[in-house]
């Protein structure tokens, strides 16, 4: 029974908040105000009182749920079915989700109880999380593409959970790069707004702040994510974030050589000039001496960059990585004698650009990403009849004019064969979002802005030759 301590235990709860009550004429009832709290406390007397898998399916199909005819009836109990598979497979380690749902063959009430058990994966804990299950249960339903992805962005920097950012790593680093960026890149470009959590946290980052308790482990999941999100045709988004990875670096510079280790065979030259471009920002902040930290980093960016066959085509990440040595030599002339200074100074060993065939790339009458493409590289030629692109006639053609000797309508045909053939644009992936309206106010100089990925594919284009004109002009 109640007793007076109870009783007064009990009205402080109600006090509180915690609980609510319920008159009625000959009785009171209580319950708790915080709907997930009293799910966590009824599934987990369900899941004590049914040990055996069999019989706890069974009473969630025919009590629970009362599942007939292949429709849920108690459909208010489906949060606490979710809460039941969660604690079942941390207590077993094993999910029962599939087998209830065989039960069910109403479509509407499929299609809520998996985005609702796939949204239990945002709070569970670590214990209760099988990546391999994970996966199964998503290429085995029709899943939203925002809710994993908000997942696995929720989950990153929890160093022992199975779907954190070295879980987000591999999924992203198999994949095709026109296929990442339709997947990934559409999504993240859509975060840069102030109510959203990540963007918060880069921001916060990007301000100089400190987080208490951020071990060196979350950091290096932090960055790991920092990095994908330099996919981004988000210029906003990219450049708050690379200026947020900086500060972290700055007081974590052990963890710079351990990131382009990470990502040094990432098919997205966006990726790892970006990410050079933070090392360099890293080298020149960081608050201790990390001498022999370092020397590693100008060692490995040594022989991983200019003691190769070709150095990396990209103009940005060779000043990137130049200019790393460079602060090395600055700050230790005397330990720097494993350098030769005639590797690391342009001009650079590459791959010369071939005289490629002149085609045709517009397609008229289609509304097309890739078409989208035709006209903002259009150059301002004889050869190319038609109206010039801004980036095509002030970005493209400005920075590669002054090369003696140049063939720009070469030159032209051969970024537009170089996005459409090795970076694979793909009209089937890419092109309704590109097609999709984008209004600014601002200059073609505005960095407040969300390109179009086949924008994103131009500027690698630019990059790519021009620091393979520069090698041989």
């Amino acid at each position: 029974g109640l007793s007076a301590e109870k009783i007064e235990y009990v009205a402080s709860l109600v006090k509180s908040g915690f609980l609510i009550t319920m008159a009625s004429e000959y009785t009171e009832s209580y319950a708790f105000a915080y709907n997930l709290l009293q799910d966590f406390v009824c599934a987990k007397k369900i899941v004590n009182h049914y040990p055996e898998k069999e019989k706890l399916v069974a009473y969630i199909c025919d009590v629970l749920l009362k599942i007939e005819d292949g429709n849920i009836l108690s459909y208010h109990n489906i949060d606490v079915f979710v809460v039941i598979c969660a604690l079942h497979a941390d207590k077993y380690h094993i999910e029962l989700f599939s087998e209830v749902e065989e039960c069910i063959t109403d479509d509407w009430n499929k299609v809520d109880i998996v985005e609702r058990y796939l949204s239990s994966f945002l709070w569970r804990k670590a214990s209760s999380v099988n990546e391999e299950n994970f996966m199964d249960f998503v290429n085995a339903h029709p899943v939203d593409r925002d809710l994993v992805l908000r997942i696995l962005i929720e989950n990153s920097t929890k160093e022992h959970h199975p779907l954190n950012a070295l879980f987000l790593h591999k999924v992203l680093m198999n994949k095709e790069l026109v296929k990442r960026d339709a997947l990934w890149t559409t999504y993240i470009n859509r975060l840069a707004y102030p109510d959203e959590r990540l963007f918060q946290l880069i921001m916060f980052f990007d301000e100089g702040n400190l987080l208490d308790g951020l071990s060196e482990a979350n950091t290096e999941l932090l960055l790991i994510l920092f990095t994908w999100i330099f996919t981004a045709s988000n210029r906003l988004l990219r450049d708050k974030t690379s200026k947020a990875a900086i500060e972290l670096l700055k007081r974590n510079f052990q963890l710079c050589e351990k990131l382009l280790v990470l990502f040094e065979d990432v098919n997205d030259p966006y990726v790892l000039q970006r990410l050079y471009g933070v090392v360099f920002g890293a080298c020149l902040k960081r608050e201790g001496n990390e001498r022999s930290e370092f020397e590693s980093l100008v060692k490995y960016i040594y022989d991983k960059i200019f003691l190769q066959k070709y150095v990396y085509p990209d103009v940005l990440l060779r000043d990137y990585a130049r200019m790393i040595l460079e602060r090395w030599r600055y700050e230790n002339p005397n330990e720097s004698g494993f350098i030769d200074i005639n590797k690391i100074t342009p001009p650079y060993s590459s791959i010369v650009i071939p005289t490629v065939k002149r085609q045709e790339y517009y397609e008229s009458g289609a509304r097309s990403g890739f078409n989208m493409v035709v006209r903002s590289m259009q150059i301002n030629h004889s050869e190319c009849p038609g109206l010039y692109g801004d980036f095509g006639r002030y970005t493209f053609q400005a920075a590669l004019a002054d090369f003696e000797g140049m063939d720009i309508v070469n030159l032209y045909h051969y970024a537009m064969q170089f996005i459409r053939d090795e970076l694979g644009y793909d009209d089937a992936l890419l092109g309704t979002y590109d097609c999709m309206p984008r209004h600014y106010n601002y200059n073609r100089h505005e960095t407040r802005k969300v390109e179009r990925i086949g924008k994103k594919y131009q500027w690698i284009a630019l990059y790519n030759i021009l620091a393979r004109v520069s090698d041989k002009n």
